[in-house]
């Protein structure tokens, strides 16, 4: 993985290379292509565990308050009704 100083620069051409080289923007374009690609790898690899990370810390919080809340609204209307 290269740094984003790296980056910058190997997309930089010399004015004389395009002169010279008839395929230049092909080239260029070429190399556009492949850090977007890179990215899009980071990014898809760092979704994976973002989203593997919240399903094993947040959604059993949540089933558990969800069972906690229920069974609390259960026996306090099972207390009510069975008092009056």
């Amino acid at each position: 993985m290269l740094s984003p100083n790296d980056r910058f620069e190997s997309l930089e051409m010399g004015f004389e290379d395009r002169l010279t080289d008839k395929m230049w923007l092909v080239k260029h374009l070429e190399r556009t292509r492949m850090r977007v690609l890179d990215d899009l790898t980071v990014c898809k690899v760092s979704l994976k565990v973002y989203l593997l990370a919240y399903l094993l810390t947040y959604l059993p919080l949540t089933y558990f308050l969800t069972f906690l809340l229920t069974y609390l609204l259960t026996y306090l209307l099972l207390t009510y009704l069975l008092t009056y």
